[in-house]
């Protein structure tokens, strides 16, 4: 039977006059010896080193085949540990890790965390209440753990013609219901029966469109849309029993795309749903640069112009208008600007929206757009109205004495020219 090679080591002893080492082997056997005594033994097999060289660093192994020994066998001990943290939750808590079989594997701006599921919704909650973007987390499932490391499924996404429903709703036989008209319209639906299991789901998962109750256990939908607002732009279309045309109205305002009160019409519902696919995809930010004829914005370079003249802006400002065109002809409510645009998620200062609003529409009203291509929505938001949308564009304005802008100078402008026309 060949013999155990004993493992070195080192410890400090109190009182001693040198560094003590020690040498261990398999048997449990330990025997004390001086450093001095312990740097003269090859670290992969402790036999004697041959006589130092007298200059450079002092030896560690007695041969090229023990260094090569030990090269390997430190690999294979990275690997084991690798390979074991790939099998297990890495979440750590209080100094101690969760330890499960890893069932996700989480991808936050290129660092990768494996978790299992429990751990996976308690941080799919911590990156929502911290209002982590959801374009800029991946959520995938493992789908074999092997001895050499797991393996992960892509970003969970069924094939479909019409696209991804999430229905959020805690009625079972209507999920029931929906699931088989949906997939009978070409879509791939899935369900979450509470608000919180619900929001998790429209974050990791990244569906099409939300279909969301108001009324769930665990998180009402107003807070759950309130929420997931502050991370995501899902178009959701709020389906309920609440018809109060308050309660409408505050749906709206928190960022809902369309609100369809129970009971309903299957046929009105897949209209909304198609409707709404249809007009978010309208507005996809996959196209770098926006133009419309007049005004054209450049997301990679941030450079905009006007009918061919730079706009000089701030990056502040620059922000603010990109929200706005991504989305023309769409109320963004004023929390959503400032989730964005200030990358502040309360959205409780609506001030602010609303003076870097005002100086934005001062530049622009030096331009042939003007400053009407900015809509105030009262109580909710702001909207840009392109070009193609309005009765008429201005031309470039004359520098004239009149200290007054905006909707106010025109019409002062206007009543002018017809009080002249009339004198004539």
């Amino acid at each position: 039977m060949p013999t155990e090679r004993p493992t070195p080591g080192s410890l400090s002893l109190p009182g001693a006059q040198h560094e003590t080492g020690f040498v261990l082997d398999q048997s449990g056997h330990v025997e004390l010896r001086h450093s001095d005594a312990l740097a003269d033994t090859c670290s992969s097999c402790n036999q004697q080193l041959p006589p130092a060289a007298g200059t450079g660093r002092r030896r560690k192994f007695c041969s090229t085949k023990c260094r090569s020994t030990a090269r390997r066998a430190r690999r294979r001990a990275e690997f084991l540990i690798e390979a074991d943290r790939s099998c297990h939750c890495c979440t750590r808590l209080a100094d101690r890790t969760c330890g499960r079989d890893v069932e996700y594997a989480i991808v936050l701006e290129g660092t990768e965390f494996r978790v299992c599921a429990r751990c996976r919704e308690l941080t799919v909650t911590y990156l929502i209440d911290h209002a982590i973007p959801a374009e800029n987390v991946q959520v995938t499932r493992v789908v074999s753990i092997q001895a050499e490391g797991s393996q992960t499924s892509p970003p969970i996404h069924i094939p479909s013609r019409g696209g991804r429903i999430l229905v959020i709703d805690d009625d079972q036989a209507l999920v029931e219901m929906l699931s088989i008209v949906l997939r009978g319209e070409g879509y791939s639906p899935t369900s979450a029966g509470d608000g919180m299991q619900g929001l998790r789901d429209a974050y990791a998962q990244r569906p099409d469109l939300v279909v969301l109750d108001l009324m769930l256990p665990s998180l009402n939908g107003f807070d759950l849309l309130q929420k997931l607002r502050r991370v995501s732009d899902v178009p959701v279309i709020v389906l309920t029993a609440k018809s109060d045309l308050d309660d409408k109205v505050f749906g709206l305002t928190l960022g809902a795309d369309d609100y369809l009160v129970k009971p309903f019409k299957v046929k009105e519902l897949i209209a909304r749903i198609a409707r709404t696919l249809q007009r978010h995809s309208s507005q996809s930010w996959a196209q770098e640069v926006y133009d419309d004829g007049l005004l054209r914005l450049d997301s990679m370079t941030q450079q905009v112009s006007v009918n061919g003249s730079p706009l000089p802006l701030t990056l502040l400002q620059f922000r603010l208008l990109e929200i706005l065109v991504r989305n023309a002809g769409v109320v963004q409510p004023v929390r959503k600007i400032l989730a964005k645009a200030w990358d502040d998620p309360t959205g409780q200062d609506a001030d602010r929206v609303k003076f870097a609003v005002t100086r934005l529409r001062r530049k622009l009203d030096d331009t042939e757009l003007g400053s009407d291509a900015i809509v105030s929505a009262r109580g909710i938001g702001y909207l840009y109205q392109p070009p193609g949308t309005r009765t008429s564009i201005r031309r470039r304005p004359q520098h004239s004495t009149d200290s007054s802008y905006g909707h106010a100078a025109r019409l002062l402008n206007a009543d002018g020219a017809a009080g002249r026309a009339g004198a004539y």
